[in-house]
């Protein structure tokens, strides 16, 4: 069995990482752990036995006060942090960057926005600091994604995406 309890109340953010997990009001964290749940002699149910299926990782999920991550962290079973990422934004309140630590810093994404608030270029750094790969974003009059091409850090081109007919093409 598995017993899975969630609570929500309030009114909930317009758009944010909170209302696009259904939580409702000023929620700063969740926190999931994976147990089994045992239903006693009394016909409560109690937390049983912990469980991890393949892949899967207990975590703890921070949110600002308009409802956007500042932080996930993937636990142990003792409850530890074994890697998280930050989450920081700008006065416009979308994101600027995006750090993985494992337990070290391993990569670090900068995100640039255009005058229209749409993502229009992407740095990953390593954890040294040093640019690994580059995205840049184009958009058509109809706000949709007219061409999107990577870099690698030696500024030679890997990748481009091609919007045709509402179908992605890539080159």
């Amino acid at each position: 069995s598995l017993a899975v309890c969630c609570v929500s109340c309030g009114s909930g953010d317009e758009h944010s990482d909170r209302a696009d997990l259904s939580l409702r009001g000023k929620v700063k964290s969740v926190t999931e752990k994976q147990f089994h749940a045992v239903v006693s002699e009394t016909g409560d149910i109690e937390k049983g036995s912990f469980f991890r299926t393949n892949g899967e990782w207990d975590f703890t999920e921070r949110f600002n006060k308009k409802g956007m991550f500042t932080s996930i962290s993937f636990l142990d079973r003792d409850g530890d942090t074994i890697s998280k990422s930050l989450y920081e934004y700008d006065a416009d309140g979308h994101l600027a960057t995006k750090s993985f630590y494992d337990p070290a810093l391993k990569m670090k994404s900068m995100y640039e926005y255009d005058s229209r608030g749409r993502v229009k270029m992407v740095c990953d750094y390593d954890g040294d600091g040093d640019l690994m790969l580059a995205t840049s974003t184009e958009y058509n009059d109809e706000n949709r994604i007219e061409t999107s091409t990577t870099f690698n850090k030696q500024g030679n081109y890997l990748q481009q995406s091609l919007s045709q007919k509402n179908k992605r093409v890539f080159v």
